[in-house]
């Protein structure tokens, strides 16, 4: 078996943070997606750089193209973060550039999830829109701006 003379091995827990991804997902809902929500439309074109009916569209062009913005189960089997979540995490990132740790009062977003969320994000929305907006311009295209 093991001898004296090896080290015993350390093994780091890492710690446990109860976030209430529920609560926090009906709080969006009610601040910003309900019929008579918290903050109108004024204010969501502020704080997100866009209006609401894009972005709904933008959720479900990433929930297209990647499983990661789909509803799925924790290790622990509780729900996971929302697709509106997740996205709402990577765009407020990119519209007023914050860190991904500024989520974790609201939303109830740890940092590294937020990190992963707006790769990911930044990947599907790459592959959705990469042939009818990433591509080079047309010649009438560049005369009409030019």
């Amino acid at each position: 078996m093991f001898s004296q003379s090896e080290p015993k091995r350390v093994v780091h827990h890492r710690s446990y943070v109860y976030r209430d991804r529920e609560a926090a997902y009906l709080r969006l809902m009610q601040d910003y997606f309900n019929d008579n929500p918290t903050y109108g439309p004024t204010f969501f074109s502020r704080r997100f750089q866009m209006q609401n009916e894009l972005f709904l569209c933008i959720v479900d062009a990433v929930q297209d193209e990647d499983s990661y913005f789909h509803m799925s189960h924790d290790a622990g089997g509780r729900d996971s973060l929302t697709p509106l979540q997740k996205c709402k995490v990577a765009i407020r990132q990119l519209a007023i550039g914050v860190s991904a740790d500024t989520f974790d009062e609201y939303l109830k977003v740890a940092d590294t999830t937020g990190c992963l969320c707006l790769k990911r994000f930044c990947r599907a929305i790459i592959r959705a829109y990469r042939a009818e907006y990433l591509r080079c311009p047309k010649v009438a295209e560049v005369q009409r701006l030019l």
